[in-house]
């Protein structure tokens, strides 16, 4: 009963909470062939493409299955790891950088 109630209430509350966050890409330069070469990504592994996805200052690419194949992720689902491979990158370089610093100061 008070789910029922609520749900409502976090439907029109939780977007109101976003931050804003800044749309296109600046400073980045997207090579012209990133469609075909993300087409040919996806056609390796038997896939075609659906997109290509501009994330953190990365270039993506977002395949899908060929028809007739059974769906392996929703697209929500592809977005978010996505990000999640792209924030593990990036704290893995940070931490490089980290180690190399300290390295560094050590000498």
């Amino acid at each position: 009963m008070l789910n029922r109630l609520l749900r409502p209430l976090l439907l029109m509350v939780v977007p109101l909470a976003g931050c804003v966050a800044p749309v296109g890409v600046s400073g980045l330069s997207i090579p012209n062939d990133a469609g075909k070469v993300c087409a040919q990504q996806c056609r390796t592994i038997g896939m075609n493409l659906s997109a290509v996805a501009i994330m953190a200052n990365n270039i993506g690419c977002v395949c899908q299955p060929s028809a007739g194949a059974p769906p392996v992720a929703t697209l929500g689902a592809s977005s978010a790891a996505g990000m999640a491979t792209i924030s593990m990158l990036n704290a893995e370089q940070q931490e490089q950088q980290q180690q190399q610093d300290q390295q560094q100061q050590q000498q």
